[in-house]
């Protein structure tokens, strides 16, 4: 396994990812942002993508709830995480990955659930395992961690 920066010859393999796992609304959002992928193989002999995470600069409003916490900007936004296989924590190295690489441009980074999505109590349970904490509850949650505390 390898993870390395998204690049546009990884972006069917990300399409296909995505829609296999239900994130269809994701589908060419990445675009832009920051974002790695884990491959199955070198990354010169066209493999199969089987994670991917990306992010961007956190909104004002979030970075309003970060500073009321007591936290340090500037901030960064962990927009989605998702892998092939769950449970093989895949996206435990993503995301450490994620925040080894941003860390200088965002100290502090920040998520939020998707409450729509089944099942939000075992992906909570996931990113408070790996540092996060609930920044603001409810519908609308929003979770952090310092950059270095998820590394």
């Amino acid at each position: 396994m390898t993870i390395v920066p998204l690049s546009p010859h990884h972006h069917d393999s990300v399409e296909t990812l995505l829609h296999e796992k239900g994130w269809d609304d994701h589908l060419n959002s990445y675009e832009g942002t920051i974002a790695f992928v884990a491959l199955d193989g070198p990354d010169d002999i066209d493999p199969r993508v089987t994670g991917i995470v990306y992010g961007f600069a956190a909104d004002a409003e979030y970075a309003e709830l970060a500073d009321q916490a007591g936290h340090q900007g500037p901030y960064g936004w962990v927009e989605l995480v998702v892998v092939a296989q769950p449970r093989t924590e895949l996206g435990t190295k993503l995301l450490r990955h994620f925040a080894s690489r941003t860390a200088k441009a965002f100290p502090y980074l920040m998520c939020s659930l998707d409450q729509e999505k089944e099942p939000v109590d075992r992906r909570y349970a996931w990113a408070r395992e790996r540092g996060f904490v609930l920044l603001r509850g409810g519908p609308n949650m929003v979770m952090g961690a310092s950059a270095t505390d998820l590394t």
